[in-house]
């Protein structure tokens, strides 16, 4: 008597040009991220002039953005190394700390205007690449 065997569905897909560009720019982001967060907490006074500037726009101290930073880049550098492997979890991931981040560059965009624009034009082009260009499995 033969025993069937039950398919499991794959959670892995081939990863597309897309996809692999979304998880360099993660583990970019999720670098420089962690090096600012890194900043932030070693020496918060080393912002200088920028200080106040951040302290009032976040309302919060620099401190406390700077371990937000750290904990945001183990979470994009966790997502990249998914989306390298063809996860279908570091894809959804990827669309919801992109998502994230868009807003966040919204909020700061009175404040840096121009990492905000090119933060938002970074996290459009991610969303878009894991979001439509996803191969389907074999």
């Amino acid at each position: 008597m033969s025993t069937a065997e039950t398919a499991v569905p794959e959670t892995t897909s081939t990863p597309s040009g897309w996809s692999t560009f979304a998880a360099i720019m993660m583990m970019i982001a999720g670098v420089i991220n962690g090096l600012w967060g890194w900043a932030a907490l070693r020496d918060a006074n080393a912002w200088g002039d920028y200080r106040p500037i951040a302290d009032a726009t976040f309302m919060g101290p620099l401190e406390f953005w700077g371990w937000a930073a750290v904990a945001w880049a183990v979470l994009m550098i966790i997502g990249s190394l998914l989306l390298f492997t063809g996860r279908d979890a570091g894809r959804i991931m990827g669309i919801t700390l992109a998502t994230f981040s868009a807003v966040l560059m919204i909020l700061v965009l009175p404040t840096f205007p121009l990492l905000a624009v090119a933060g938002l034009a970074i996290d459009v082009l991610i969303i878009y690449g894991l979001a439509v260009r996803w191969d389907k499995p074999a």
